[in-house]
């Protein structure tokens, strides 16, 4: 089997940007989930399910200047500002730099909230990472259609499910019993199935323009109430570049 589709979220929970080719590590890909939104507040970062409307921006970063696109046009800033703040995300403490005020006033305007654009002071050290539970995220199309017969939602969108990595299979292999992939001669270690929460029924009703969605229930009866689990977590075991196109190896 072979990449279909690379993709990369530079504002955590924003809309990603499609790639032919993606660097990372052990840490995740390079500039995934480099940006975040916080409260001032109460410092603690928020997401799609707390505003859907973050799933609307997309970021492209370029050395000290910072693209914004909406719905609408395209906005530049320069985002060279050095002020320093820490937030908390989930249960863990992450060390941020704060963008200047004009850039978090503008995406302010956007989602109707008061939020604060930050960035990760360390990147490539995933304890003070914006992931969630694993650096990388794969799912299959194969398994995507089998979702969509036992949920009986037709053609779901793969993004719906916010990859990195999306290929056609995983070769003839379920995946809960995949434990790793080798891409360019890398391994990628499965840590563990992807846990859906609402956010998933949030991005199907706004991908698909429905009124409501049911898709996490389903997911978790598709699992035998066992569990909202659709894709894998990878963490890499060394530096990698994929490409799409590459041969995707199972075991």
């Amino acid at each position: 089997m072979k990449i279909e589709q690379l993709i990369s979220y530079p504002l955590k929970s924003g809309c990603g940007v499609t790639a032919e080719s993606l660097l990372g590590g052990a840490s995740g890909i390079d500039g995934d989930r480099e940006f975040c939104l916080y409260r001032k507040s109460d410092n603690k970062f928020i997401s799609m399910r707390d505003n859907i409307r973050i799933a609307d921006i997309l970021m492209v970063p370029d050395g000290n200047m910072l693209a914004v696109k909406t719905a609408d046009d395209m906005f530049y800033f320069d985002i060279s500002g050095t002020e320093k703040n820490t937030i908390r995300i989930w249960s863990r403490n992450v060390d941020v730099t704060v963008m200047p005020p004009d850039v978090s006033a503008f995406i302010s305007s956007v989602i109707g909230e008061e939020v604060v654009l930050a960035r990760l002071r360390h990147p490539g050290d995933y304890s003070q990472s914006f992931m969630d539970t694993g650096p990388i995220h794969i799912i299959s199309l194969a398994a995507l259609t089998g979702l969509s017969l036992v949920t009986g939602y037709k053609s779901i969108n793969p993004l719906v499910f916010r990859p990195n990595i999306i290929v056609p299979d995983f070769a003839d292999t379920s995946e809960d019993n995949v434990e790793s992939l080798t891409i360019n001669g890398i391994r990628f270690v499965v840590t563990e199935r992807t846990e859906r929460c609402s956010a998933v029924s949030l991005q199907h009703r706004k991908v698909h323009g429905l009124d409501s969605s049911a898709l996490l229930e389903k997911i978790d009866e598709a699992n035998d109430y066992d569990g909202a689990l659709f894709g894998l977590y990878l963490q890499a075991q060394d530096r990698f570049q994929i490409n799409v196109g590459d041969q995707v190896t199972v075991s």
